[in-house]
């Protein structure tokens, strides 16, 4: 719900110095995001871009999919009910956490595995967490890594 809010707040305030349309655009095409560190931040860590749909995490650049997360039973403490390569892939990720982290790319449909897949890193890894990060995305957009 949030990220709905979000997308009509975008709307209602336009850049400065533009009536709010976008020239240069064709209708059905992606437009391309480039992800810039901010002037003077220092990255310690790499992220590990991962989009996040209502049906698949799909994690950049090899655009590896893995099915969402499905809803635990009773609350957080609950059976999480997750592919053995994303179990295996999150283990990995686990294993790194000092040198990388998640960056979750939420599109509007994907806020439930989003949610899931929070509380699934919460539950299993917290003693010691996988950090992560994550923005709004939209579907339109490219990812360009550089």
């Amino acid at each position: 719900m949030d990220l709905i809010e979000f997308k009509k707040s975008e709307r209602l305030f336009p850049p400065k110095g533009t009536d709010g349309r976008r020239t240069g655009v064709q209708l059905g095409k992606p437009s391309s995001v480039r992800v810039v560190l901010r002037a003077g931040f220092k990255n310690e860590k790499n992220p590990i871009f991962v989009e996040v749909n209502s049906e698949y995490y799909i994690v950049h650049p090899l655009r590896t999919k893995y099915p969402a997360i499905e809803t635990p039973k009773e609350g957080i403490s609950g059976t999480f009910r997750l592919d053995p390569k994303l179990k295996t892939f999150l283990d990995d990720v686990h294993k790194r956490r000092g040198r990388d982290y998640l960056l979750l790319l939420v599109h509007p449909n994907g806020v439930a595995a989003w949610r899931n897949l929070r509380l699934y890193l919460i539950d299993t890894y917290q003693k010691q967490p996988i950090d992560i990060g994550y923005e709004p995305f939209s579907r339109e957009w490219d990812l360009i890594l550089q």
